[in-house]
């Protein structure tokens, strides 16, 4: 009896080692994330405000929303009206009964323009694994990080960029 039981435990061992190889990230519910899916754009129309203002608001933006502006801006171009970017954004992901903060990188641009500031965020590559954005539940992570993002965006671009009576 004993021995048999051992068997039927080993059997059950073994199904479950070879089930979980089947498992594709279609069949655990994951849906492909598209790449039209994988981008932010804001865009906000500043009447009468020059693409030189804007180009300051837009580094001010970058300077209030991340640890270290040197750091981030890659590449910027008062003349263009852009500046590039890379920065951290994370969220919470639920496994089972816990949950736990996850980041990734992205690459943001900002381009100004008389009257008009876009900030685009793109390039989520999942910070541990190095590994881009594949599904539209790991975008859902960070979704409320990249729209808090935005708010700032459009918050900051809004206020003139040597506007001092709020302090």
């Amino acid at each position: 009896m004993e021995v048999s039981f051992m068997k039927a435990i080993l059997i059950v061992i073994s199904t479950l080692i070879l089930l979980s190889g089947c498992a594709t990230p279609e069949s655990m519910g994951l849906i492909p994330l598209k790449k039209d899916q994988a981008e932010t754009i804001k865009i906000i129309d500043i009447k009468g405000v020059s693409k030189d203002e804007l180009h300051e608001r837009a580094k001010q933006f970058v300077a209030d929303s991340f640890k270290s502006a040197q750091a981030v801006i890659q590449y910027e171009s008062k003349e263009q009206g852009r500046i590039m970017g890379k920065g951290v954004v994370g969220g919470y992901t639920e496994i089972g009964f816990s949950s736990y903060y996850i980041s990734y990188n992205f690459s943001f641009n900002i381009d100004v323009k008389d009257g008009k500031a876009r900030l685009t965020t793109s390039n989520y590559i999942h910070t541990p694994s190095n590994q881009p954005i594949a599904y539209i539940q790991q975008f859902d992570e960070i979704k409320p990080g990249l729209e808090s993002l935005n708010a700032a965006f459009s918050q900051r671009m809004l206020q003139s960029a040597s506007d001092t009576t709020n302090w």
